[in-house]
């Protein structure tokens, strides 16, 4: 699964800091540490800036079987919330998550509700760019 943003102001940040910096790289994998810090916080808050739904009474009830409670929502056998991983290149930063679930809770279906994990923030996006002004002030 991966989720794309095109904020006008975080690409045109990027497109700023590409002509003053040759190798790309390691901003990109700055950023692409910040947003991964940012999907494990969602994982923690439960959803950002919105709470996820609560969990139906029937599946509360089966995690409790299986695994003596409901708590965390979304973190079953913990897999989801450990998959998520960065990948980067010299003009891409970005968060992976390679479970084949994975966009069955961020999107919804018919029987369940969305819980999206990989929501950038708005603080996320002046973090990049804070990050890029210093990337450019650098160069």
């Amino acid at each position: 699964m991966q989720v794309t943003v095109n904020d006008k102001e975080v690409l045109s940040m990027l497109s700023r800091v590409s002509k003053r910096v040759k190798d790309m790289r390691p901003i990109m994998r700055d950023i692409s540490v910040l947003l991964l810090e940012s999907v494990q916080t969602n994982f923690k808050m439960e959803g950002r800036p919105k709470k996820w739904s609560p969990l139906s009474s029937s599946t509360k009830a089966s995690k409790i079987k299986r695994r003596g409670s409901w708590q965390p929502i979304l973190v079953d056998s913990g897999l989801l919330r450990k998959s998520n991983d960065t990948d980067y290149g010299s003009n891409y930063a970005k968060v992976v998550n390679p479970t084949k679930y994975g966009i069955f809770h961020q999107l919804g279906t018919r029987k369940m509700p969305a819980r999206p994990f990989m929501v950038l923030q708005d603080s996320d996006k002046a973090n990049i760019i804070d990050l890029m002004r210093r990337y450019i002030e650098n160069a």
